[in-house]
């Protein structure tokens, strides 16, 4: 029976007709505090709303305030880990702090959790990621698994195909239902990543980048490559108007329209 489950919290997550989804992330003040465009997470969960996002990605707390406004709207993905800043000497040693029991009785239509790779405690978010998705399989919970590979001694390039590729595997070889990752540069080599996994990927956004062409681009790009879409949050929140930006996102990915064409969507906003 918790396929069922699955299932219908899926349908909340993912748009039925096209089979992709834009997701905006609303978690990082659990890690980063209030960031520039996050400072009012109410009001930023209306303007990516009004704009037509699919689902946001929420801490616990942010959760309880946005809840009213995005019944019946949007689905809820909620952030079950955490326990470490940016100010921190672990910023990558994040913990379980919600049980996935929790996140039901919360109304999450699906959780996410990070699995960093490469990292000195990889063996640990991984264990940890593992355990979460065995909680989701008796629940009947989605979980989108992050899977971020981290600069290091032994990874020189988290955006290599090959890195992307093991981490996005190594997420569904665990148990997950979609995975959460990099964006690899090109279309050619983001197909790889996602013909190499059996599950569903959506393209982070990772830091503002510097033009909304280029966020457009990369959007486009990972949706012909074959991912079902993305979930941003600087890229869309940081931006001078949000709404217009989501509604930009979702012309590529719900609509098949050339980033070039979708531009004019924020420029006529």
């Amino acid at each position: 029976m918790s396929q069922v489950g699955k299932t219908l919290r899926l349908g909340r997550v993912i748009n039925q007709k096209t089979n992709r989804t834009v997701i905006v992330a609303l978690d990082h003040g659990l890690f980063m505090g209030p960031l520039k465009g996050l400072e009012d997470p109410l009001e930023t969960v209306r303007k990516a709303l009004r704009g037509g996002a699919d689902a946001i990605i929420v801490s616990p707390g942010t959760c309880r305030h946005v809840a009213g406004e995005v019944k019946g709207r949007a689905g809820i993905i909620l952030r079950i880990d955490g326990a470490a800043t940016s100010y921190g000497p672990e910023f990558l040693d994040t913990r379980i702090v919600v049980p996935v029991e929790d996140a039901v009785r919360m109304g999450a239509d699906a959780v996410i959790a990070m699995g960093y790779i490469g990292v000195k405690k990889e063996n640990d978010a991984l264990h940890n990621l593992g355990l979460v998705a065995r909680e989701c399989e008796k629940l009947g919970v989605p979980l989108i698994a992050e899977m971020v590979p981290v600069k290091g001694d032994r990874i020189s390039n988290p955006y290599d195909a090959e890195i992307v590729s093991l981490g996005a595997r190594v997420g569904a070889e665990l148990g997950a239902d979609i995975i959460k990752t990099h964006f690899t540069g090109s279309e050619g080599t983001f197909r790889k990543v996602v013909e190499s996994c059996p599950i569903p990927i959506v393209v982070a956004g990772g830091p503002k980048m510097k033009t909304e062409r280029r966020v457009l681009e990369v959007v486009e790009k990972a949706v012909n490559a074959g991912a079902v879409g993305v979930a941003f949050g600087r890229n869309i929140w940081q931006h001078e108007n949000p709404e217009a930006m989501t509604r930009a996102i979702r012309k590529i990915v719900h609509e098949g329209v050339a980033a070039q064409k979708a531009l004019k969507e924020i420029a006529e906003s």
